[in-house]
């Protein structure tokens, strides 16, 4: 397959999952919990609570892959990962749930022990605290950094609408029940990526791409 064909199908992605799944919108500047009764996504979302939001995300991943060169798709795995669950919501990121009583989505079978690149999202998040508390969703800096990733894979930059809110809930569940693994019959996975509009060729490209980082 092309180069060409795999850098259309994982940008094909990115932009997918930035503006077809987002979760419900916050308000700028409101903390990442904020609930809104819509997508307002826009780009630009932190222009005035928090500035250089984009460049603090940037600086990091760049710094980290200069010593991890499999960073870039392990970010875009991850975002893929959190975003075909329930939407792109941060939920892959939450260690536990309120009531505590659910296995989170990270310890799905679906993710087991092979996502990488969350170290890297609790370092941006750490830094943008600093500069900008409680301002930043973890939703919004998935997909900043699975943009980073996607530059730094030789691919063209594109812009990324913000606003998303994090989610409170996480199941395992629903990770084993929507995300393919290496076992997923090849009838299932088609199934699965059509329903995300995407073609069977592109559906091999992209898991490929991810599957093994």
């Amino acid at each position: 397959m092309s180069r060409r064909l795999i850098a259309a199908t994982i940008l094909t992605f990115t932009l997918f999952t930035i503006v077809i799944l987002p979760s419900a919108a916050q308000e700028p500047g409101e903390g990442p919990v904020k609930v809104d009764g819509g997508h307002g996504l826009h780009v630009g979302f932190y222009a005035k609570s928090c500035p250089n939001v984009e460049d603090i995300v940037a600086d990091v991943v760049k710094r980290v892959q200069q010593n991890d060169p499999k960073l870039p798709p392990a970010l875009i795995r991850l975002f893929f990962h959190d975003c075909f669950v329930k939407g792109c919501d941060a939920s892959i990121l939450l260690d536990t749930t309120a009531s505590g009583s659910n296995l989170v989505e990270k310890t799905s079978t679906a993710n087991g022990e092979t996502l990488r690149g969350l170290e890297v999202i609790d370092e941006i998040k750490a830094e943008l605290e600093k500069q900008c508390p409680q301002t930043v969703s973890c939703a919004d800096i998935l997909a900043y950094a699975a943009r980073e990733a996607v530059v730094l894979a030789g691919l063209p930059r594109h812009n990324v609408p913000a606003g998303r809110r994090d989610s409170r809930t996480s199941r395992s569940d629903d990770a084993d029940e929507n995300l393919p693994t290496a076992r997923t019959p090849l009838n299932d996975l088609i199934h699965i990526f059509a329903r995300r509009n995407f073609t069977v060729e592109e559906m091999v490209v992209f898991y490929r791409q991810t599957i093994h980082v």
